[in-house]
């Protein structure tokens, strides 16, 4: 019993260092974390809704209105994990719209 609950410990460490080393280097090299804006908005900000390639995942992301008026549902963006910059396009693959 003790045996297999160390190999179960050693295992979860491993996983757990190689997810953290795989931030790591993301965050080091800046990486560009792709999406599409799925909605646009304003309440007391302009803001868009992009979803992430990878998971899905929804960013509410906060602009200034002239940044705003450029933004579409369906633009493909590449957000910077490191720097907080990111490119809007209008497709995947198409003309940069804007970078912030």
């Amino acid at each position: 019993m003790c045996l297999v609950m160390g190999k179960i410990v050693r295992i979860v460490g491993v996983v757990v260092l190689a997810l953290l080393l795989i931030g790591v280097l993301l965050y080091a090299t800046d990486y560009g974390v792709e999406a599409t804006v799925t909605d646009k908005g304003h309440d007391t900000e302009y803001y868009f809704i992009a979803s992430t390639k990878l998971g899905g995942f929804p960013v509410k992301h906060p602009l200034p209105v002239d940044q705003w008026n450029a933004v579409n549902k369906g633009n493909f963006i590449v957000y910077h994990i490191a720097s907080g910059h990111y490119e809007l396009y209008q497709r995947e693959g198409g003309p940069m719209l804007y970078r912030g």
